[in-house]
């Protein structure tokens, strides 16, 4: 899947709670601000630069920020998604990640990659591993979909989370 087929998946579930909540949209990748006392709340979505795969799919993270600019990575004032969330919301995190990757294609034997010996063979195989720690507030989680559906649940999943973040970024002032 294209990183602008994912853009446009996950603006539609998120755009409306962004709008009705005084957000607007921000010139770069797909983002929100809103200005916040002296300040800007600013939220993203950043899908990898690495790419898709047809096996191992693709990944995006969010990311929040309050900055004097409305402009993604201005700020020094930063987190990404793991970070506010609860223990219990990173353990649904953790959940649907695993869904996703039991729900991936497996490549087949005559796969370029796995043609391939040593680090990078590892690397690409374990990517079709479920993850079996908890995720940690300092862990940089990137979202993993290969799917409609996976960027639908990923964006239902921020969605319900987009509230409490953006409380504990108000915070931050």
């Amino acid at each position: 899947m294209k990183s602008t087929e994912a853009y446009k998946l996950l603006r539609e579930e998120v755009g409306p709670w962004a709008k009705a909540q005084g957000f607007k949209r921000a010139k770069s990748m797909l983002s929100w601000y809103r200005p916040h006392k002296n300040m800007h709340i600013v939220f993203w979505f950043q899908v990898s630069q690495s790419g898709s795969d047809a096996f191992a799919g693709s990944q995006f993270t969010v990311e929040f920020q309050l900055s004097h600019d409305p402009i993604v990575g201005a700020g020094p004032h930063r987190q990404r998604l793991g970070k506010p969330l609860s223990d219990s919301s990173r353990e649904e995190l953790r959940g649907i990640q695993n869904g996703v990757i039991l729900s991936l294609p497996k490549p087949p034997s005559d796969h370029f990659i796995l043609q391939l010996s040593g680090d990078l063979r590892e690397w690409y195989l374990k990517g079709f591993h479920p993850v079996t720690e908890p995720y940690s507030q300092n862990t940089d989680i990137w979202l993993r979909y290969h799917t409609d559906d996976h960027v639908r649940r990923w964006g239902q999943f921020v969605l319900q989370q987009l509230p409490q973040c953006i409380k504990q970024v108000e915070e931050w002032s």
